[in-house]
């Protein structure tokens, strides 16, 4: 996530960017953003020498204090550890300047209770960037108890800038937003597996044929308004107290890795999967990511 937000900002004219990373040395950093960037150069959508000048404004340091000294903005992408969050925030407050902005990227953590410790808690905000995070416009803005409104506003405006389509969340809650209507979507699909209604291939096949298609021009709530608010409760009314509500993880998904069915990493899970069959997600997804963003309006 570190490099590919790095990638992010350092193809951005408007500003420098430095690197601090205690177990990744700037060849790492360099190599590791090439990579991602040959998927574009391999389509045409950017020339090496794009690619050598944006790897020539990444400026990665061996100190800490020297990387960080005069930041306007520092974005943190360090494990989901709260301990090691929190104290590298009280760490950062001894070395930044009184208005640096500090955001940190995380997943499902509470910024609050990241926060909690360091005395300037009104200027830490929450950044979730999606994975990957150079091909995903999505950046979840996450106020927390404790953050200035100026700080919400300066991040999301600092976002925008380098091409990136922030929304804000006024309310620290486990999973923010996106992860929580994810996972909403991911409980049903494994109920349904879980209670014989479908197969899983069956019910991936039913997401990516239908709804899945209208999303990215016709998401839930526009839907809801266009067929009409008095259908949707109807059919809510009728529906909704069959589908799965349970507030615990399927007793089914527990035993897939009970039993070590880990998905690509053992490749058994809810499906098999060869290594030739892992890549060809993992390339169908970067191809097709790659196409929804680099078209024009």
């Amino acid at each position: 996530m570190g490099c590919g937000i790095t990638q992010i900002f350092s193809g951005c004219l408007e500003f420098s960017v430095s690197t601090f990373d205690s177990y990744v040395s700037s060849d790492d950093v360099q190599d590791r953003i090439l990579g991602n960037l040959q998927a574009f150069l391999s389509k045409g959508l950017m020339t090496q020498e794009d690619a050598t000048a944006l790897l020539g404004r990444v400026n990665h340091y061996e100190d800490l204090a020297e990387a960080v000294s005069d930041a306007d903005l520092i974005i943190e992408c360090i494990p989901e550890n709260m301990a090691l969050k929190q104290d590298l925030f009280c760490q950062l407050e001894k070395l930044c300047r009184l208005d640096t902005i500090f955001a940190t990227n995380t997943s499902v953590m509470s910024i609050s209770e990241i926060a909690s410790k360091a005395e300037s808690k009104k200027r830490i905000v929450g950044t979730h960037f999606w994975n990957p995070p150079y091909l995903i416009p999505l950046v979840e803005v996450i106020k927390s108890d404790f953050t200035d409104e100026d700080v919400v506003d300066a991040t999301m405006a600092v976002l925008k800038t380098v091409g990136k389509h922030p929304v804000r969340v006024n309310k620290d809650v486990p999973g923010f937003l996106a992860n929580r209507l994810q996972h909403a979507l991911w409980r049903e699909a494994i109920s349904i597996v879980e209670n014989g209604i479908a197969d899983a291939q069956t019910v991936d096949e039913a997401i990516k044929y239908s709804f899945g298609m209208r999303l990215p021009v016709l998401a839930p709530l526009e839907n809801a308004d266009l067929v009409g608010t008095d259908l949707t409760l109807s059919i809510h009314e009728y529906v909704l107290p069959h589908l799965e509500s349970s507030p615990k993880p399927s007793p089914y998904l527990k035993a897939l890795v009970t039993s070590g069915k880990l998905g690509f990493k053992t490749g058994k899970g809810f499906m098999e999967w060869t290594p030739d069959e892992q890549q060809q997600v993992r390339d169908n997804l970067t191809k097709h990511l790659i196409n929804v963003t680099s078209q024009k309006d």
